[in-house]
């Protein structure tokens, strides 16, 4: 799998700049989000994992959503064709200030 973030803070809303995986695939994957830290209390809070053709993310699919309250371990699954350029995007903070996170995105036949 590949890095997508590092122990990033996020502190507001938007999309956080994608990772080229050299090729997309056509049977899925998996993600994992780890979060370490929650500044405030997160309630429903949501990162979605975004797929494109393309750097520019002009034609983003949103391949699943992570949802989450407290600091744990979150595992997503990838279906069908997942586009070489992925990206993070916070959709709510969910009432928490910040919250400290780590995802990892493995993409069957590319990464694994």
């Amino acid at each position: 799998g590949i890095v997508l973030l590092n122990e990033v803070t996020v502190s507001a809303t938007g999309a956080i700049t994608g990772v080229d995986f050299g090729a997309l695939t056509t049977t899925g994957g998996k993600a994992f989000l780890i979060v370490s830290t929650i500044t405030g209390t997160a309630t429903n809070a949501q990162i979605k994992l975004q797929s494109d053709d393309n750097s520019g993310h002009s034609s983003t699919t949103d391949e699943g959503t992570f949802t989450f309250s407290a600091v744990g371990v979150y595992e997503l699954d990838l279906t069908g064709t997942v586009d070489r350029y992925i990206r993070a995007n916070t959709v709510t903070l969910g009432g928490a200030t910040s919250f400290v996170c780590t995802l990892l995105v493995g993409l069957n036949g590319v990464t694994q």
